[in-house]
């Protein structure tokens, strides 16, 4: 594998993981990946855009040297500090320890940490803009796509657009243009999956970065995994399918979502009771069983709710597995300010339901109670103080 060239003055040279099958632990990567770089010249001057990760700098310094002698390499800009971008730069540095690295303030304090050692930082702001020789790197600040880190670099004058990992996928191919790539059926699957699992807790930045560069002139975009946008069809789908997924639709009624597990049967009839109260009510409701439910599908509906109930019978003294491996599912960022409630039965102590609610808190979400909890089988009375709580949840809303 090896450095490929793009245009008269851009190159890739980055390294491929084409045995990688699960990206940042929980994300399942099932064609691999690549650990995209750039090298842009302009007059005899050389800048480098993005890095790569730790065990992979052989391939990317030895691409690297294919297009430049690494110690006339004058600038780098770092877009996103995290470890699959950035771990390889120590190396870099030992190699070169002159070349000026930029990157946002947090980008420059991460790299810091990572290094461990000093180099010549330099701390960009949005629209800052550096001249390598007969050109200039404009710097867009983009933040939670998806680190807080996040910048955009764009070259005018070559109409160049650097974004990341915005606009990428993953997936290992080889050429890296996505005009020249086979398996088209296989990346469209892998665009969509990685905006799933890496850009849509983040839509309000996804739609605030997709408005910073609608009015750039664009042949090339370059980002961080998978195959760079080389056509103008590919670069409007791109856009064109970012906006579609991050819109945030319209709703003119609140949106209760319950996912509950019963063991014995006990807790289902207080989810029961508690859905029918909520029916009573204008709003948009949906019930989840656990056990017999897509997680998909329950996350989106999770996701997409103002108020969430999670309903758990005890056991040995806990939330029983199934739900916590739901709530293990969901992102704080979405989760942030929704309204929680939790209920179910027990048959010794009953901590299910607080240890929900303090699983809720850790996800950023708010409860407006102590949650609702029964002994053992469910009295008349006890459904009847269900329907309650579950009416008083629903008023919490508003």
């Amino acid at each position: 594998m090896a450095s490929e060239k793009i245009s008269s003055n851009l190159f890739w040279v980055g390294s491929h993981d084409p045995h990688l099958r699960r990206f940042d632990i929980v994300m399942e990567t099932k064609y691999g990946s690549t650990y995209n770089s750039y090298i842009f010249e302009s007059n005899g001057e050389y800048a480098l855009i993005d890095g790569s990760k730790l065990g992979f700098e052989e391939e990317w310094l030895g691409n690297i040297k294919e297009v430049v002698a690494i110690e006339k390499i004058s600038t780098m800009v770092v877009q996103h500090t995290e470890p699959d971008h950035s771990s390889a730069i120590a190396e870099l540095l030992k190699i070169n320890p002159n070349i000026q690295i930029y990157g946002s303030p947090l980008a420059m304090a991460n790299l810091r940490e990572i290094v461990n050692h000093p180099f010549n930082a330099h701390v960009i702001k949005d629209g800052e803009k550096i001249t390598i020789g007969d050109d200039t790197l404009e710097f867009i600040v983009a933040p939670n796509l998806h680190w807080p880190d996040t910048i955009f670099t764009y070259i005018e004058k070559q109409k160049y657009l650097f974004t990341c990992d915005f606009f990428g996928a993953h997936i290992c191919v080889e050429p890296m243009a996505l005009s020249a790539i086979a398996q088209k059926k296989e990346y469209a699957e892998s665009f969509k999956v990685y905006f799933d699992a890496i850009m849509s807790p983040f839509k309000p930045f996804v739609r605030v970065g997709l408005a910073k560069i609608r009015n750039l002139k664009i042949d090339y975009i370059l980002n961080s995994h998978g195959p760079y946008l080389d056509s103008p069809e590919a670069i409007r789908n791109a856009q064109n399918l970012y906006q579609k997924w991050a819109e945030q639709p319209v709703r003119l009624r609140k949106k209760v979502t319950m996912v509950y597990c019963s063991n014995y049967g006990y807790t289902k009839l207080i989810a029961e009771a508690m859905a029918e109260a909520i029916k009573e009510y204008d709003v948009e409701f949906k019930m989840y069983d656990i056990v017999e439910s897509a997680t998909s599908d329950m996350v989106a509906d999770i996701e997409d709710a103002d108020g969430i109930l999670f309903g758990s019978p005890t056991i040995v003294a806990d939330v029983i597995r199934p739900v916590y491996d739901l709530m293990n599912e969901l992102n704080p960022f979405v989760m942030m300010n929704k309204i929680a409630g939790a209920f179910g039965s027990y048959g010794w102590s009953g901590e299910a339901v607080g240890n929900l609610l303090t699983r809720a808190k850790q996800l950023k979400m708010k409860t407006i109670d102590d949650g609702f909890k029964v002994r053992l089988n469910p009295t008349a009375d006890d459904l009847v103080k269900a329907k309650a709580y579950a009416a008083n949840f629903v008023n919490g809303l508003y």
